[in-house]
């Protein structure tokens, strides 16, 4: 697994758990900029499969108006199991606008 950071929200910590009807990842990201908001920002997670690493799904969670310095709490809930996957690839994108 790996963190994603995509300046100025960056993924601060995130896990992986087995939940009764499928898998949740939970998290938290953080705009890190001292003097810019962050209008809209997504969380990006992919699950891969085996040793050729296929991509077998993608969800994605949005994030909007981030202050800087402020910390959201992020869940995703892709409809997978965890024996349908083996490891997942998470990341940050930011959108902003320049004053």
């Amino acid at each position: 697994m790996r963190y994603g950071i995509g300046r100025p929200l960056d993924v601060l910590y995130w896990e992986v758990r087995s939940v009764w009807d499928g898998t949740a990842i939970e998290g938290f990201a953080r705009n890190v900029a001292l003097d810019r908001r962050v209008p809209h920002g997504e969380i990006i997670v992919r699950f891969y499969r085996g040793p050729s690493h296929v991509l077998v799904a993608e969800e994605r969670r949005d994030l909007w108006d981030i202050r800087p310095g402020e910390e959201r709490w992020f869940i995703i809930r892709p409809p997978l199991r965890s024996w349908q996957f083996d490891w997942v690839d998470l990341r940050a994108e930011a959108f902003t606008a320049q004053p």
